[in-house]
């Protein structure tokens, strides 16, 4: 008797760390859609196949164990795992579809400036505001997954500035013959400038 109890007891533990694995999975995979922010550019563009892999993840884990933990209970399962995929599908058509037009606006990158000190880069990107050629310059960290940037100067319908350092702590644009040149300081620790140049 204390066997058989011994052995529901487990089955029942292991239904529960199925069902929160399962759960755990999905909600990681909406997580990752809201708690990235665009300004962590590599974790930018880790975040539709991180999302992706969780659903999938989930999905394949209540599939796969269903018939094995939930015993008599396996057509309510196979419900659930059914409304799941049903549900889960056209969110992952939309992320999928998402990450494959993520260069939408044809951006290429014109030219990358390191600071005197190496611990920013000023990254002047051309792209295309629906059919107009723009201009944008991020500044930005060149190294580690957690890496930071922040957008400095913007033009639409515009070409792009000649983009320089004077110093660890400032950055200077020129755009054009007769316009004089455009200068702001940043905080390379917070990763902040003090003017954003967009008209």
């Amino acid at each position: 008797m204390a066997e058989l109890k011994a052995g529901r007891w487990s089955l029942r533990r292991l239904r529960i760390a199925w069902v929160l694995t399962v759960l755990g999975l999905f909600l990681a995979g909406v997580a990752a859609l809201f708690i990235v922010d665009d300004r962590f550019y590599r974790l930018s563009d880790l975040q539709p196949w991180a999302t992706l892999g969780c659903w999938t993840a989930s999905f394949v884990v209540l599939v796969s164990f269903a018939d094995r933990l939930a015993h008599h209970r396996t057509l309510l399962w196979m419900f659930v795992a059914t409304l799941l995929g049903i549900v889960t599908f056209p969110l992952w058509l939309v992320v999928f579809l998402g990450s494959m037009s993520e260069h939408h606006d044809n951006t290429t990158t014109v030219a990358v400036q390191d600071s005197p000190d190496g611990r920013v880069q000023a990254v002047t990107e051309k792209y295309y505001n629906v059919i107009d050629p723009s201009c944008r310059v991020w500044l930005r960290e060149p190294d580690g997954l957690f890496a930071r940037r922040v957008l400095v100067w913007r033009q639409v319908e515009s070409g792009c500035p000649r983009v320089w350092f004077p110093d660890n702590t400032t950055i200077s644009f020129a755009y054009g013959a007769d316009n004089p040149p455009m200068t702001t300081t940043f905080d390379p620790d917070r990763m902040q400038v003090a003017e954003t140049f967009d008209p």
